[in-house]
């Protein structure tokens, strides 16, 4: 009869020692060899509260969270038995730049001790690597649109219908990262800008494009058929989550993934400010973002064109342009071309 696997080793696993078990199969010899590196969330989340003293908070000097960061920190990122997502037929990678990338801030962490990592952090949970959700890459891609809340499913706008200032603006840029326009051509002086801010027609353009890849509004259709028709769920695109595949080309962080960086609240002026310590994702590290997106089968190109082709383009350029994840009004979160 064959020997159970002991389920108390995984904990070694996790903390990444070498175990010896009987092969769980029930053959001679010993179990596959154990990854050596540990899952970073659970040392993050976990493995970081292990030996602290949760009652008396300030008895938790630096020399208890010192080796807990250096830990997380020195982890480096390997791509072995990290499986892509299958369905995804249009990808992009790119790269971060400094100060690098924050992301869960929302997530609870910490406990008040110096020198502890007080902000939380989003890790997949399967890798223990750094994910952006797909909940997010696609929330940043809908917020470069106009967003015409009360119309969302209504395909033509009302003739008397006039945007706010930042819906005309962003109707504006959404209508020429379609059209692929260069916005640092000659062609682009005042008289002109003022002109297509406030061109009925980019509104409608913006906002038919809104539709489709958003709401799943079939628009073709909906013209012949003078209602709005909606798309079946197997031909609206799919957004997935983005994954980390390489690590810091930096010499200085060869290809490890994690740094830590500090906020410093001021609570009065003639008080010093504490320190927030906080994990980031490093410069230089990719992160391949991953789509199924279609093309509708009656699309008029001339009209409208929302092939896949033509919106894996609009979505890496607006990913470059407002980057993602938390503090990008102070430079985090932004990507370059790997």
């Amino acid at each position: 009869m064959a020997k159970s696997f002991d389920l108390s080793q995984l904990k070694d696993q996790y903390e990444g020692k070498t175990i010896e078990t009987p092969n769980p199969l029930g053959a001679k010899g010993q179990a596959p060899p154990i990854d050596p590196r540990p899952n970073i969330g659970w040392l993050f989340y976990k493995k970081y509260y292990e030996g602290v003293d949760f009652i008396n908070v300030k008895n938790n000097k630096t020399a208890i969270w010192k080796p807990k960061n250096d830990a997380i920190l020195k982890q480096k990122q390997s791509t072995s038995g990290y499986n892509f997502v299958d369905e995804a037929t249009q990808t992009f990678g790119l790269k971060t730049t400094y100060p690098g990338l924050v992301l869960g801030t929302g997530i609870a962490h910490g406990i008040g001790g110096e020198e502890e990592y007080k902000i939380g952090f989003f890790f997949d949970h399967a890798t223990g690597l750094p994910m952006i959700p797909a909940s997010s890459v696609k929330g940043v891609l809908r917020s470069a649109f106009p967003y015409f809340a009360k119309y969302r499913n209504q395909v033509n706008l009302p003739k008397d219908f006039v945007p706010t200032e930042i819906q005309k603006v962003k109707a504006f840029l959404i209508y020429n990262l379609w059209k692929e326009r260069n916005f640092d051509s000659e062609e682009f002086d005042d008289i002109k800008l003022e002109k297509e801010l406030n061109d009925r027609t980019i509104w409608q353009a913006a906002h038919w494009l809104e539709l489709a890849i958003f709401e799943g509004v079939n628009i073709m259709r909906s013209f012949a058929e003078k209602e709005t028709v909606f798309l079946s769920i197997y031909e609206r695109d799919i957004f997935h989550d983005a994954l980390l595949v390489k690590g810091s080309l930096s010499e200085k962080h060869k290809n490890q993934i994690l740094g830590s960086d500090a906020i410093t609240p001021h609570k009065g002026k003639l008080k010093n400010p504490i320190p927030l310590l906080f994990l980031k994702v490093l410069p230089e590290v990719t992160f391949r973002f991953q789509f199924d997106l279609k093309t509708p089968r009656d699309v008029d190109d001339k009209l409208l064109d929302v092939s896949k082709a033509k919106k894996i383009k609009m979505f890496k350029q607006i990913l470059l342009n407002q980057g993602i994840g938390a503090k990008t009004n102070v430079g985090y979160g932004q990507f370059q071309e790997p």
